[in-house]
């Protein structure tokens, strides 16, 4: 195994947000600089979903109009910045903190994430992983594409033990707003049973409500946070148009929260929700800025007040009781399903 200073130039000489060149050159430098001596030896692949909703709907002008906008309005939205400050070596030997965007790509949402992150005093690295296909793609084919989502599910998987080789029991969260929650689902999907990461939070996500959980649960120390609002009107109406990252037409656990799916065995059901923690938006989440709506919790002031404690004491734990008594009440004790 490499030294971890070795290991550090290897990991931070690649660019995982992609900000400069196109996808075949990024992850021709992926394979290149981050798979080194595993490359060949990749993780256990995904499990693949059959597709439960087609990809070609009928009704191709509704479907192009909404693409337009949808692509016009991640425009407006910006790109993401430079975050390297954010993930300094330094940083990368204190654990790492992964951040998924959602459908429109990299933009000021998940600036602001990382920002209100670092602000609120979570130390690690923080960086952004570009999973989406870009405007010329389309948000809704970032949505739509499981096939393509699976792959680049894998990579960040191969990241992520790649990081932990060369960093052993540094821990890692996962962080995916809207498409990249359901993305996320798929990375711990796509990751070693036996090299669990800390947690994953998901936020306003894009996942069908009885998406089985069981699996990506299992590659988590601490579990999955799902944070949902039912105020959340355009999620829940997209993903009935255009489906979830699992592709089934229906509600969106990002608003409405995962239910026990009907075709669970009866012995699995007593401890499904063991390890998945469900926030619902709370009225006081308005103070930080979060209003309840889809963009609200990638809101700085959120991050910082709510998210960044909880990370921080996901990182520092070593043991005892969970949760830690510093972790704000609405995020540490969720309340029940409506």
């Amino acid at each position: 195994m490499p030294e971890p200073v070795d290991a550090v130039d290897e990991v931070d000489a690649v660019d995982l947000a992609g900000s400069q060149g196109n996808r075949r050159g990024r992850r021709e430098a992926f394979t290149a600089s981050t798979l080194g001596s595993c490359h060949g030896r990749l993780v256990r692949p995904c499990r693949r979903r059959k597709a439960t909703v087609p990809l070609r709907h009928e009704g191709r002008g509704v479907r192009i109009a909404a693409c337009t906008l949808l692509a016009a309005g991640a425009a407006l939205i910006g790109g993401c910045g430079s975050l390297e400050h954010l993930r300094t070596p330094q940083r990368m030997q204190r654990g790492w903190v992964v951040i998924l965007p959602g459908i429109e790509g990299p933009s000021i949402l998940n600036r602001n994430l990382a920002v209100g992150l670092d602000e609120g005093g979570v130390d690690c690295a923080i960086e952004v992983y570009n999973w989406s296909s870009g405007l010329l793609g389309g948000p809704l084919r970032n949505l739509m594409d499981l096939d393509r989502n699976l792959a680049e599910a894998r990579t960040v998987a191969l990241w992520i033990e790649r990081y932990d080789r060369a960093y052993p029991d540094r821990p890692v969260v996962l962080i995916g707003h809207s498409g990249g929650g359901g993305v996320a689902l798929l990375v711990l999907e796509a990751l070693s049973i036996d090299r669990p990461i800390a947690a994953a939070m998901l936020l306003a996500a894009a996942a069908s409500p009885e998406y089985d959980l069981r699996s990506a649960v299992a590659r988590t120390q601490y579990g999955i946070w799902n944070f949902y609002s039912p105020y959340d009107v355009g999620l829940n109406t997209g993903t009935k148009l255009f489906g979830t990252v699992d592709r089934r037409l229906s509600g969106s656990a990002g608003a409405v929260g995962f239910r026990l799916p009907a075709f669970l065995p009866e012995a699995a059901r007593p401890s499904y929700f063991r390890k998945v923690h469900q926030v619902r938006w709370q009225e006081e989440m308005r103070r930080s800025g979060n209003l309840g709506g889809h963009l609200g919790w990638t809101w700085p002031a959120f991050a910082r007040s709510d998210l960044a404690p909880l990370i921080r004491d996901l990182l520092a734990h070593g043991g005892g009781a969970w949760p830690p008594a510093t972790v704000p009440d609405r995020v540490r004790i969720p309340p029940p399903l409506d």
